[in-house]
């Protein structure tokens, strides 16, 4: 796991507990030709049970306004890579 990426993992972890199954970062700020200093983090979260809305709002809050999150179940992401979706073929 990148050292940059460790600061972001750390309290997720602490909030989601065992929930937590991956933190996969993705988009231009993973690609050192696309960053821009204005780009702005994209990360899926993926967790064994689907949260409830109050717990994502804490998620935004606690990664701030510039990371952006898709928190995703295993079971949807499964059904979405066997559908043939892009994002779980590039996660």
């Amino acid at each position: 796991m990148s050292a940059q990426l460790v600061p972001l993992h750390e309290p997720l972890k602490q909030l989601l507990g065992r929930n937590l199954c991956a933190v996969v970062a993705y988009g231009s700020m993973t690609r050192l030709e696309d960053a821009a200093p204005v780009s702005e983090l994209n990360l899926a979260i993926l967790v064994r049970e689907r949260l409830p809305p109050e717990l994502r709002g804490r998620i935004a809050d606690l990664l701030g306004p510039n990371v952006s999150t898709l928190v995703i179940d295993i079971e949807t992401f499964r059904q979405m890579a066997r559908a043939g979706e892009y994002l779980a073929h590039e996660a």
